[in-house]
């Protein structure tokens, strides 16, 4: 049974609503205004709210826009009296999960509320999955740097541990990808040869090195589902997936290392995209961090030249091919010249670190 709110002002058409709702399992209560919707809702949280576009006292959208703000897990489905493709636009923009038109058909309502309520619980069982592996990733982190922060007063075998931490930190997220095992450690190397080409040096390029490491930690709070599937990702898993570029960020949220207030940026970011289409923040240009913006390319290299479920490894002369393409597109025009020019040396790397379980950490020589 969910608890619903029917928003109208027209008290016959609420009465209705609320009778056909309630004999199918459904508590509601009702509201003839904006003001008394928001009144409602604050004294007792709905699962779902229906709300009536045309009010007396304000548009229903401002309802919409209010609880998209207020309260994320409130469903919300609109209804008008008028056709309009721009309003409906708009209230699914705003964070509507179903638009209805009057006269609304009973059975028409009871499928927009129950599928309304389906995907709100989803998103719920998401989120929750989502907040576990965060918790979860978060102590990982935060009982590694202890360690770390011990081993950084060595100096060579100090250096060593480091780099054997923050790479066992990296496995972590990629131990539910037998396909790219060896895919945090040529990542981080062929960032750390593109940022040399682009004049980043001293500390600066190392914590670069360790940081791209560590781009996919968020992957982890990604279902397994998700990692196997061999085709199109289902809506669910693709929000899933998109999801842990921000569990990656907040994964190392308030920590002090330089190297690790750098992976939250690059976790973050390295799935945006040069003309402001990617995720999570939609960030085009120089506004993404220079780092991130070299881990997508060397994230891309990467995920080309390997074989994954649902097809075989690109050759690298296609791989190339296919990210100049995309230059100034998907990727920073100069990120992508700078992989052009060492190619010899990304090549070097990729036969060097190839998929297999568990491959040692490049050494600080390497």
């Amino acid at each position: 049974m969910a608890t619903i709110l029917l928003v109208d002002d027209k008290p016959d058409l609420l009465e209705l609503a609320r009778r056909h709702l309630s004999r199918n399992g459904h508590d509601c209560s009702t509201a003839g205004s904006v003001r008394d919707a928001i009144t409602a809702w604050e004294s007792r949280p709905f699962d779902l709210v229906l709300c009536d576009l045309l009010m007396p006292d304000a548009s229903g959208l401002k309802l919409v826009e209010h609880l998209s703000a207020a309260a994320p897990q409130t469903a919300v489905v609109v209804v008008t009296g008028v056709d309009e493709p721009r309003v409906a636009d708009e209230a699914l923009r705003l964070g509507a999960y179903g638009y209805l038109v009057k006269p609304v058909d009973p059975n028409a309502l009871l499928i927009n509320v129950n599928s309304a309520l389906r995907r709100r619980e989803l998103e719920l069982q998401n989120q929750r999955l989502v907040d576990e592996t965060t918790e979860l990733v978060h102590r990982r982190t935060s009982g590694l740097m202890g360690t770390i922060d011990t081993m950084r007063a060595q100096q060579r075998e100090r250096q060593q541990a480091f780099e054997e931490t923050l790479f066992a930190l990296a496995a972590i997220c990629d131990s539910r990808d037998v396909v790219h095992s060896g895919h945090p450690y040529r990542v981080s190397r062929y960032a750390t040869v593109l940022g040399h080409g682009l004049g980043i040096t001293g500390d600066d390029l190392e914590q670069l090195r360790y940081a791209a490491a560590l781009h996919d930690v968020g992957m982890h709070a990604v279902p397994s589902a998700a990692h196997a599937e061999a085709g199109p990702l289902t809506p669910e898993q693709a929000a899933a997936m998109r999801e842990h570029t921000r569990i990656g960020a907040r994964a190392f949220a308030g920590l002090e290392s330089a190297h690790l207030k750098l992976a939250s940026s690059i976790a973050r970011s390295h799935h945006e995209r040069w003309d402001g289409t990617g995720y999570p923040d939609g960030l085009a240009g120089k506004r993404i961090p220079i780092e991130a913006r070299i881990v997508a390319v060397a994230d891309a290299y990467d995920g080309l030249t390997t074989a994954r479920p649902d097809r075989p490894a690109r050759s690298t002369e296609d791989a190339l091919a296919e990210i100049q393409g995309l230059a100034g597109a998907a990727y920073d025009p100069d990120v992508v010249l700078a992989l052009v020019a060492a190619r010899p040396e990304i090549d070097r790397i990729r036969a060097k670190y190839r998929d297999e379980p568990r491959a040692a950490a490049p050494s600080v020589d390497d």
